[in-house]
Parts: structure tokens; sequence; C-alpha cells
């Protein structure tokens, strides 16, 4: 018998494991480096979207000025401030009130008025301060907060936009 022809086949075999290996190291490297890719848009979204809404929240008066004393089907955008980053307590308090329970239509409302359309949590940092409740299954999501420092009550605070994600 010829026993070069068994070796031939005993090396072509770990050619071709070594070559399989390589190719499986080399798909997993490209799926995962194309997954923090797509995460990184992910959170550049987040933050553009997160940052657009605070901004609108703490620099505007919302259209119509006037929208805490009417319906939230006749308000077209939400803003807190009565000047630039000057929180008025009514629209804050009437905020609060709309978004308050999260899922309901008021809240779903809130979120399209924000232009986000992801959920979120709003939070003024003093303790008199209202705050929209947090579920706690936000716990399990991507969150992107953006912090803006306000005048309210007649104090400095820190007002927290955080707009949350589902991994």
């Amino acid at each position: 018998m010829n026993k070069k022809g068994q070796g031939i086949a005993i090396d072509f075999l770990f050619a071709v494991m070594i070559f399989l290996l390589v190719l499986n190291a080399s798909m997993a490297l490209i799926d995962s480096s194309n997954a923090t890719v797509a995460d990184k848009n992910i959170i550049g979204e987040l933050q553009s979207s997160a940052s657009q809404a605070i901004d609108t929240l703490v620099r505007t008066a919302g259209m119509p000025k006037d929208w805490q004393n009417k319906s939230i089907d006749e308000t077209s955008l939400i803003g807190l401030a009565k000047k630039d980053r000057v929180l008025d307590n009514g629209k804050v308090n009437t905020f609060v009130e709309w978004a308050e329970e999260y899922g309901t239509e008021d809240y779903n409302k809130v979120k399209t008025l924000l232009l986000s359309g992801y959920d979120f949590h709003f939070k003024i940092g003093s303790l008199e301060a209202p705050s929209i409740n947090q579920p706690g299954f936000w716990e399990n999501m991507t969150a992107v907060r953006i912090k803006r420092i306000v005048n309210f009550n007649g104090e400095e605070a820190i007002a927290e936009f955080t707009i949350y994600y589902p991994q």
C-alpha cells in the first residue's frame, strides 16, 4: 500500500480545520464590528433626539404660548419656559400631569409633541420639583440622559431628560 496518499489526506484535513477556524473567527469579528456601528448610530440618534427635546422644553414657551391652559389636543408644541431657561411652574406641572402615567394616551401624545417618539423620563433636580414617574422595566433599556441648567421657582436647578430605547 502507498502510505504517501494517507499522509496527504491527514494534512489536507488539518488545513481545512485551520481554514474553518480562521473563517469562523473572521465572521465573528465582522459581526461584532457591525453591531458596534449599529449601536453607535442608535446612540447618536438618541443623543440628538434628547438634546432637541430638552432644548425645546427649557428654551421655548411652546405653541400656543398658553398651552398649559388648553387641552393636549389643542397643543402643537410643549415648551416649559417663560423665557430662555427660566421655567414656568404652571407649564411644568401641566407637562408632568400629562406625561405622569406611562403608556396612557396623554403620555403617547406628549412623546409625539416632543418630536422624539421615544419613551422618556423628565426630572428637575430639586426636592420640591415635580418629576415624571419612571417605570422599573426601563432599567433594561439603552438610555441617553441630557441635562440643562435652568431657573425653576427662582432657584438654579438641573433639568434632566432621558430617552429610552429597547435593547
